[in-house]
């Protein structure tokens, strides 16, 4: 993505984190965006504390709305949800993490997945979850990166090799915004 998508990206991030902090009314979008913030892509937001200590995060695999809509959406739910978490976050010092996803392939053989490069997604009837390899790297196995997706799905009760949950690998491409 180009470098100044990217910073657009952030900018509405930061935009809609201030606003919802400050409970100002959302600015409608008054802008044309480039033609590659209108892509549908799935993507994860991350939210550091100012020590950048990950406090939480939201995803949407399958997006009906163009990215730039999508991630002020997905700013507005997790800032959220980092309040509820702790009231005692400085937020104006608040790090966010953007990543792409993309690539989505069905696994056959969970022992083939490379949880440090790639994101998992897991899914059991009406239930599915899904972590990016930035989140599962510090797993020590496969084990354990299964192990916390199907928590993360609300299926901590599964054995990770039931032969009904279905599994799926996908690439994650950190949006990273160099600033100085």
């Amino acid at each position: 993505m180009k470098k100044e998508n990217i910073s657009i990206l952030y900018d509405i991030v930061k935009k809609a984190v201030m606003n919802f902090i400050e409970k100002k009314d959302e600015e409608e979008f008054i802008e044309k965006y480039p033609e590659e913030l209108e892509n549908k892509n799935g993507l994860f937001l991350l939210f550091y504390d100012n020590e950048e200590n990950l406090i939480s995060f939201v995803y949407n695999l399958n997006p009906n709305r163009p990215l730039y809509m999508t991630i002020k959406d997905m700013a507005v739910t997790g800032i959220s949800k980092c309040i509820r978490i702790s009231r005692d976050i400085e937020h104006k010092n608040m790090k966010f993490l953007i990543i792409l996803v993309s690539n989505f392939k069905a696994v056959k053989k969970i022992e083939e997945i490379d949880y440090k490069k790639k994101g998992i997604c897991v899914q059991y009837l009406e239930k599915n979850g899904a972590l990016p390899s930035q989140i599962l790297k510090v797993e020590k196995n496969l084990e354990g990166a299964l192990k916390k997706t199907l928590n993360e799905a609300g299926l901590s009760n599964h054995d990770y090799k039931d032969e009904n949950l279905l599994y799926f690998t996908f690439d994650c491409s950190d949006l990273i915004l160099n600033e100085e």
